[in-house]
């Protein structure tokens, strides 16, 4: 069974780190959220292989709010890939399916 995390924090960490692999094929940040941002923007936003990303990572337990929701939905509609990430496991099976596309 994949891990899940008990803080959205450890979830960061462990997500960006994994994703840091990816280098040069793959580029990612996290969004920095305050005034200026965007409401519902996701966490991780970035780009593999010529594929836009949007993760919007919570704990186990964490539920996306409905701004977030409707962000994920948007970014799809304009042609990317966007999820809610609660595993590493999870995001290795996006990076997976863009790798088999593309082979």
């Amino acid at each position: 069974m994949a891990k899940t995390f008990k803080t959205e924090k450890q979830c960061h960490r462990a997500v960006m780190a994994y994703l840091k692999t990816l280098r040069p094929e793959g580029r990612f940040i996290k969004v920095a959220q305050g005034y200026y941002s965007e409401a519902g923007i996701s966490d991780i936003m970035g780009c593999y292989k010529g594929t836009p990303i949007a993760l919007e990572l919570k704990s186990a337990t964490g539920k996306p709010s409905p701004k977030q929701i409707r962000f994920l939905k948007d970014f799809m509609a304009a042609g990317g890939i966007a999820d809610v990430i609660r595993t590493v496991e999870q995001v290795k099976i996006i990076i997976e399916d863009i790798d088999n596309e593309r082979t």
